[in-house]
């Protein structure tokens, strides 16, 4: 399966939020980028060994929120799972799609790995296991050590022969913004430009900006982006508050983004 590109809405937790954001959708249907919905898991609420926080939906939920998303038959669901135990880390993919089957029904085919540095044997047997899964691996561009273009470039070759997508994430869900400097960094990796999300900050105010600034680095249009931090919470005296899925912000960051490709 080749790779698509995509537009990426990520912190999904009910099933209501599932319903609005599909329906936010729908007059996308015809264009040819694909839009994912992405979905929060952490290894200890996997475990049942912490109550989830706001953005992660209970275990049960979050199995109800891929199915739905399925039943659309038009989106995609991306489960972006964190896990501090990389060395176990095939048992835990396992666990995770052998759960009313969602791999063999295709209900999911698709993880991000919110993991700094997973073990490479075990990413090599989830693809001899899952062969048509789709494996994105965040670079957390946040921290100084992958700001340096020998560094990234081994992280990246350790694993690209195993990852689908390699996230450039400024961000780690914080709403921090992306820094345009590092996107000579990532147009010297000369890595195919389908293979590369970008993630960091992106609303609507900046998401027209990045995109123009993205292509004009890597002179094309085909690469895919994620938001989540900044499509939250509202806004008082200037300062952010709460931290809910906020629609009108989805709404007009849906917007500007297809039209900037």
């Amino acid at each position: 399966m080749k790779n698509e590109c995509f537009v990426g809405i990520t912190g999904i937790s009910t099933l209501n939020e599932v319903s609005e954001i599909i329906n936010l959708l729908k007059i996308y249907q015809h264009i040819e980028r694909k839009f994912n919905i992405g979905i929060l898991l952490s290894s200890k609420i996997l475990f049942d060994e912490v109550e989830p926080l706001k953005r992660f939906p209970k275990i049960e939920i979050f199995y109800s929120l891929l199915q739905k998303i399925s039943e659309s038959q038009i989106y995609n669901s991306i489960i972006h799972y964190n896990s501090q135990h990389s060395l176990s880390l095939f048992s835990q993919i396992e666990k995770i799609f052998a759960f009313q089957d969602i791999y063999q029904r295709n209900i999911c085919r698709k993880i991000q790995l919110n993991i700094k540095n997973p073990d490479v044997i075990e990413l090599q047997k989830v693809k001899n296991k899952y062969s048509d899964m789709k494996i994105i691996l965040q670079i957390p561009l946040w921290k100084e050590e992958f700001k340096h273009f020998e560094i990234l470039k081994h992280f990246i070759s350790q694993y690209f022969d195993f990852c689908d997508y390699f996230l450039c994430d400024f961000s780690g869900g914080r709403g921090r913004e992306m820094n345009f400097d590092y996107l000579e960094v990532i147009k010297n990796l000369k890595i195919e430009s389908k293979k590369l999300v970008f993630a960091g900050g992106l609303n609507a105010s900046n998401v027209e900006k990045t995109i123009f600034a993205i292509k004009n680095a890597l002179k094309t249009s085909e690469f895919s982006i994620d938001a989540e931090g900044k499509l939250r919470g509202g806004t008082f005296l200037g300062k952010k508050v709460g931290d809910n899925i906020n629609f009108a912000k989805v709404k007009e960051y849906l917007e500007k983004s297809i039209n900037s490709f």
